[in-house]
């Protein structure tokens, strides 16, 4: 008959006891961090989802504000060249107050309004619409795509804005000042995520 040891476990086996055995032990803590990457990895792309949902909501607020605008003084804000969209109170001269269309403290309070940083751009120092990803939202009125109001566009998760426009035969090319852009000129795909009002 098997004694018992002051552990309650048969002493048939000596030595062990109630311990776990080195093989258990990386189990178990394999089984840890494959369910931990699980979480990281749902927990990431909640996050992507969250921020294109909110991109997309800033790309509804400013097209609504830009349509009130025109409602109010006959036209959009014109900007010829594609570049970064800067909130101005009385763009071109107007008596209309821009920012009583968009939620201004909110949004600079929130990050989507800030400082342009961008030493090539005539915006530089300016307040400029940014999405979740951090990239500031490109504006062209008229636009390419919109020709008779404008275009907005939001780089989207991989912070690449490329594309080449062609009007009359002239390329636009909204992503560098070095020539036309082609889909592969930064990375394969650089447009498929972008997030626009077209």
């Amino acid at each position: 008959m098997k004694s018992m040891d002051n552990t309650g476990w048969a002493s048939g086996r000596p030595g062990r006891g109630n311990a776990f055995t080195l093989v258990e032990l990386l189990a178990v803590i394999g089984l840890i961090i494959f369910i931990m990457g699980i979480m990281i990895a749902g927990y990431a792309v909640a996050q992507r989802s969250a921020a294109r949902a909110k991109t997309k909501a800033v790309i509804q607020t400013l097209s609504t504000a830009l349509d009130a605008y025109k409602e109010k003084v006959g036209y959009y804000i014109p900007q010829k060249d594609g570049m970064e969209f800067a909130i101005s109170s009385r763009p071109s001269g107007a008596e209309v107050d821009f920012t009583d269309f968009i939620p201004y403290e909110q949004w600079k309070k929130d990050g989507t309004l800030r400082a342009c940083t961008n030493p090539r751009s005539p915006q530089k120092g300016k307040d400029v619409v940014y999405d979740a990803f951090g990239t500031a939202l490109w504006f062209r009125c008229p636009g390419y795509h919109n020709r008779s109001s404008y275009d907005l566009e939001a780089a989207g998760p991989d912070g690449l804005l490329c594309t080449t426009y062609t009007n009359q035969d002239q390329d636009y090319n909204a992503g560098s000042n070095s020539g036309p852009c082609t889909h592969n000129q930064y990375d394969n795909g650089a447009e498929e995520d972008n997030i626009r009002n077209w």
